[in-house]
């Protein structure tokens, strides 16, 4: 979940830096397609693990 943070804020800062509109928008709407993925992770519940014995 952690990677999907970064990955927002650095789309965050892409967005304020962008050269034109359109690269703005395409920035900010990957920010938002990470901050989606954070919440289905949050969402979604814990996974089981399983001990394999040889």
């Amino acid at each position: 979940m952690r990677h999907h943070a970064d990955r927002a804020f650095q789309e965050l800062d892409r967005a304020r830096s962008a050269s034109s509109e359109e690269a703005a928008m395409a920035h900010l709407e990957l920010s938002e397609l990470h901050l989606e993925k954070m919440h289905e992770f949050s969402e979604a519940p814990p996974t089981r693990l399983h001990v394999v014995k040889d």
